[in-house]
């Protein structure tokens, strides 16, 4: 939960946190996070944090039982919200799932793939760490969804760019009829309305490209 807060401030988006123990959502507010204390299983905490009109819950609570309802009640209260949970054991994976959970994340499978990756691919991680554990870093891998109004549509991947400029990298784009990803696209790949683009880029130049893609 620190891990998802500090992420969710140090990336400038607006968020809720739901604690019910007081010295953590003191430390929470201290670090400018809107809290609201009380217990997260209860719909009525659920409400007052805005859960109708939520684009996203991220549920990681002690433990497996407890997320599981905590998914449950959400999806219940929101249809349309995406639901990321943590999953303390692994077989428990498929029952958040089923439960309305559009992801269920491992810390344990996700520690054990960190340390392969740092005996074999140690520079990789290094470049990542910079970017995510630096302070004053606000560079990130991030998507934009091209709308359907959109002065993007129609435009190549080069012409997107501007040159001289702090532009994001285009990583990819994915596809939302066949899920697929095309991955590092040509200068002549055409951009569609909902098309997803998966880029490279710092806070600000996240935040223009998003803005042209939407209208």
């Amino acid at each position: 939960g620190h891990a998802v807060i500090e992420e969710l401030l140090r990336t400038g988006r607006p968020f809720v946190v739901i604690d019910k123990e007081g010295s953590l959502c003191d430390a929470f507010e201290s670090k400018g996070a809107l809290v609201v204390r009380g217990n997260a299983m209860e719909d009525d905490t659920l409400k007052r944090a805005g859960i109708e009109r939520a684009k996203g819950l991220c549920c990681a609570l002690d433990n497996d039982p407890d997320n599981v309802f905590l998914t449950l009640s959400a999806r219940t209260l929101n249809a349309n919200l995406r639901i990321v949970s943590e999953v303390h054991d692994d077989f428990v994976r498929e029952r958040i799932i089923r439960s309305g959970a559009d992801a269920a994340v491992s810390s344990q499978s996700i520690g054990g793939l960190r340390m392969a990756s740092e005996m074999i691919r140690p520079a990789a991680v290094g470049f990542l760490d910079s970017m995510i554990r630096d302070p004053q870093s606000t560079y990130r891998f991030e998507e934009v969804v091209v709308g359907d109004a959109s002065n993007c549509i129609g435009r190549s991947h080069a012409s997107l760019r501007s040159s001289g400029s702090s532009d994001p990298v285009m990583l990819a784009i994915k596809d939302p009829r066949t899920q697929r990803y095309t991955i590092n696209p040509s200068d002549d790949t055409l951009i569609r309305a909902g098309d997803i683009l998966v880029v490279m880029g710092d806070r600000e130049g996240v935040k223009r490209l998003k803005e042209s893609a939407k209208s």
